[in-house]
């Protein structure tokens, strides 16, 4: 079931948006707070863990890890990173994503983190949720060349061939002959895509 497409119960909508008004005003642990309990009880409800993790980057801003805690989040983040691997390989990937989310929440400000999610939600056939985590990957870094290859890809499989076509022309801007994006760019124009318009054309089959 994805969990953004049905309602908050009330007392959990109140919980989020109290969420949403604390990261407004800057009180980031309070809003880590309620974000956290909105996800205790609507688990993977997108929303609320982006910005939970917006919130986490935000505080690490104004208050940066100090070297002790540096250190027990690097070493937990291992154990965590050793955990997410074996989890894949037994093809447990709803039990590597909750894994791989903790990870995240340690390093908030880590791409790779986002990347290594966002793989197993295309693992899962879970694009959205997938296109999702890899947005957030270029809020950190626009010219992260992963994260614009695979959105290119996901972008011309849901026929979103302007995005698709965008995502590939940023990535050969920083990574010249790019295979793939040029590909994908032949791809749309074979399709019709620059001459006849977007929105009648569909992927070749």
């Amino acid at each position: 079931m994805n969990n953004n497409n049905y309602p908050l119960a009330a007392d959990i909508e109140e919980l989020y948006q109290k969420g949403l008004s604390a990261l407004k005003k800057n009180n980031f642990d309070y809003a880590v707070e309620l974000f956290g309990q909105t996800l205790e009880h609507r688990p993977g409800f997108t929303p609320a863990l982006n910005n939970l993790w917006k919130a986490l980057r935000e505080k690490r801003k104004i208050s940066p890890a100090s070297k002790i805690q540096a250190f027990l989040a690097a070493a937990k983040t291992l154990f965590l990173s050793v955990n997410f691997k074996c989890l894949l390989l037994l093809d447990k990937t709803d039990k590597a994503i909750a894994v791989q989310q903790q990870i995240i929440c340690l390093s908030p400000e880590s791409a790779a983190g986002y990347y290594n999610l966002a793989v197993v939600y295309i693992r899962q056939e879970k694009s959205e949720k997938a296109k999702d985590v890899l947005e957030q990957i270029l809020f950190l870094e626009k010219k992260n060349a992963n994260a614009l290859r695979r959105l290119a890809h996901i972008y011309f499989e849901q026929k979103d061939y302007r995005k698709s076509q965008a995502m590939a022309k940023s990535l050969l801007s920083i990574k010249p002959g790019d295979l793939e994006a040029e590909n994908i760019l032949k791809d749309i124009a074979a399709l019709g895509a620059i001459e006849k318009g977007f929105d009648n054309i569909r992927p070749a089959t």
